[in-house]
């Protein structure tokens, strides 16, 4: 029994050991609503959740009634969980029949140095009618003579509909979606109120939005990703500006979420033609379980924006589930590999509506390269894909079937050949690993083609026994796979 732990509840003998391996354990907090926003106040240092409970009340009337003599009220609620402990901190209640789409924070530094910090809510106030109006609301968060914290309502501007996206510009400014609009705000000091700057129209409602100014990515319900750049007229007023559409994707998609990621060092698999100090890389999901990414060039502004103000797409993913969250994190444990050859950024993380983590990783091309060459061959493989490979049972396999230049080659305009699904790499390491891989070379005669390929990401293995480059491909393999939690 040594190193076990022995407890005993009530009738039951409960035995618990310490796991072989470490790794993150998670973590449950009970909240009184349903959690529907959720973001980290570093000023704060504290979650703060934007939840949606729902109340039973009584209907209380002079005369008998045949009809239910109860109604539900949902509203939403805003509760502050700590980062340890499960109860919440404190909570604050919505006007009845109002919801949070949005969330953010927003802070300010006067000429004193003093800082304020404000909670900002986007939200939809239900309407006798069945319709919505917007709101945004500032939360103050004050602490009284005994210490104890309260949340008060600051101020609050209307919109004729919900308020769907929000996000900080600079020091002063916020940006908004509401109906089709995309809206700057900025604060003025000097009348310690909200002035609008300007507001551009959009095809469909922005639902996500980020800035690195001047721009802002506006996430939409049904065109993608538009790109904005915000230009000052200071000749115009002090809080005069416009927005002018830069870049965007050109499809149709109901978009979902989107990350922006400001990359250096080896350049993705499919641009051709990267800046010297970098790229821009922004990820976007939509509701079709897509994922794409977008190459921006540095710098981009509207006299020298691409042609039509098309964002060359890198590459689309086919994953099972929609990506509804998309956050870059670096969560990985010290304990694990972070450098990898070829590997550009393993630090991507997105969650489905199901309660699935996905992991993703930008690679450079060289790497891609191999792991798609060895992706097209568990394709055809009985023991790895057994159902992938019963389509392709019955036909020769050439060079060119598995080839992934000449397959992205073949494929045109489309990107999808750009994605490495690990799901399909992970089956090859638990069904056969480095032996399987060996047989699956030797059946199709590429031997020489994968070492060339593992060569291109491992220079060292020029030179070296067949076996030792079969080996040094598959550790490889599993350093890209393994999990960041």
């Amino acid at each position: 029994m040594a190193g076990l732990i022995l407890c005993i509840s009530g009738n039951d003998c409960l035995i618990a050991q310490l796991d072989d391996d470490p790794k993150a354990v998670p973590r449950r907090l009970n909240l009184e609503g349903t959690p529907n926003r959720l973001v980290y106040s570093e000023q704060l240092q504290t979650l703060i959740a934007a939840t949606i409970q729902t109340d039973v009340k009584p209907i209380t009337t002079s005369t008998p009634r045949q009809r239910p003599t109860e109604r539900r009220v949902v509203r939403g609620m805003i509760e502050f969980l700590p980062t340890h402990g499960q109860d919440p901190i404190e909570t604050f209640l919505l006007h009845p029949g109002e919801k949070v789409y949005a969330l953010a924070e927003w802070t300010y530094t006067n000429e004193q140095r003093k800082r304020y910090w404000q909670l900002v809510l986007g939200t939809g106030l239900a309407q006798i009618d069945g319709g919505q109006r917007g709101r945004l609301t500032f939360l103050q968060r004050r602490v009284d003579e005994q210490g104890r914290a309260s949340l008060k309502i600051g101020k609050y501007l209307s919109f004729p509909t919900p308020v769907y996206a929000i996000a900080a510009y600079e020091a002063t400014g916020l940006i908004l979606t509401y109906s089709n609009y995309v809206s700057m705000f900025r604060f003025s000091v000097e009348e310690r109120k909200w002035v609008v700057v300007t507001k551009f129209a959009l095809e469909s409602p922005g639902i996500h939005i980020t800035t690195a100014p001047p721009l802002i990515h506006v996430t939409t319900a049904a065109d993608s990703v538009i790109t904005l750049h915000f230009t000052e007229l200071p000749d115009d007023g002090p809080y005069s500006g416009n927005f002018k559409p830069v870049a965007m994707e050109g499809s149709a998609r109901e978009g979902a979420h989107h990350l922006e990621l400001h990359l250096s060092g080896a350049p993705p698999a499919s641009l051709t033609t990267p800046a010297a100090s970098g790229y821009t890389l922004l990820l976007a999901s939509d509701k079709r379980s897509s994922l794409i990414g977008l190459h921006q060039r540095a710098h981009l502004t509207p006299s020298n924006r691409p042609h039509a103000n098309s964002a060359p797409l890198l590459f689309e993913a086919a994953l099972p589930r929609s990506i509804t969250r998309l956050r870059h994190a670096e969560v990985r444990p010290p304990w694990k590999q972070t450098d990898v050859p070829g590997v550009v950024d393993a630090n991507i993380l997105g969650s489905a509506a199901d309660g699935s983590i996905f992991q993703f990783s930008i690679l450079a091309a060289p790497l891609w390269r191999l792991l798609r060459f060895v992706q097209n061959l568990c394709q055809r493989d009985a023991v790895v894909c057994p159902h992938s490979s019963l389509a392709h049972s019955s036909e020769p396999l050439y060079a060119r079937d598995v080839d992934p230049d000449a397959l992205v080659a073949r494929a045109g305009r489309r990107r999808t050949h750009m994605h490495v699904d690990g799901d399909v790499l992970a089956r090859l390491l638990e069904r056969g690993g480095a032996r399987l891989l060996e047989q699956m070379l030797g059946q199709v005669g590429m031997q020489e083609r994968f070492v060339e390929l593992v060569a291109e990401v491992l220079p060292l293995v020029r030179g070296r026994e067949w076996r030792q480059v079969v080996d040094e491909g598959m550790g490889l393999l599993r350093a890209v796979l393994e999990s960041a939690l």
